[in-house]
């Protein structure tokens, strides 16, 4: 039997959304395509694509191909939406996966069950990292968003995180 969502849980799967919907909406097909070239107009594909989150600007130059979840939460998420074969990497589990998604799951590279060294996210040579929880891509987390950004990887956090003084 399914398991209901309450609406603080459903309001936080909603705002989660977002990044995955970005790497579908984004993910464009192969060929080749001139629009955007020598001009600051965004390619066919969306990109690149500016968004304010939590008080960051993050710029995400092409439809992300390795991504890193480092929560449970954006992790299933992303496995609801087919992109499993677009994960570098999941982490900090606190309960089974949701059911039906255990395949897909199996397949996604498990650098840690908990928080995960800095070191260990960028072993799996991400090109975006994803997160539930600010306190996540913060100090006492996995890393600052700014020690991704200073190497090229944006980062994403669930807006429902971003209350005023979380940031």
């Amino acid at each position: 039997m399914p398991r209901a969502l309450s609406v603080p849980r459903c309001r936080a799967a909603v705002l989660l959304l977002t990044p995955a919907l970005l790497l579908t909406a984004c993910g464009g097909g192969s060929g080749d395509n001139d629009a955007g070239k020598g001009s600051d107009k965004p390619a066919a594909s969306g990109h690149p694509l500016t968004l304010d989150n939590c008080g960051h600007q993050v710029t995400v130059k092409s439809a992300p191909q390795r991504v890193v979840s480092l929560n449970q939460g954006t992790t299933e998420i992303l496995l609801s939406l087919g992109l499993a074969d677009r994960m570098a990497g999941t982490a900090t589990w606190t309960d089974p996966v949701a059911k039906g998604l255990e395949k897909a799951n199996a397949s996604v590279p498990r650098p840690a069950d908990n928080g995960p060294s800095f070191e260990k996210v960028l072993d799996t040579e991400p090109d975006f990292v994803t997160a539930s929880f600010v306190s996540t891509l913060g100090r006492g987390g996995v890393a600052t968003r700014e020690q991704f950004e200073e190497l090229g990887v944006p980062t994403y956090v669930s807006p429902a995180d971003c209350a005023a003084g979380k940031d």
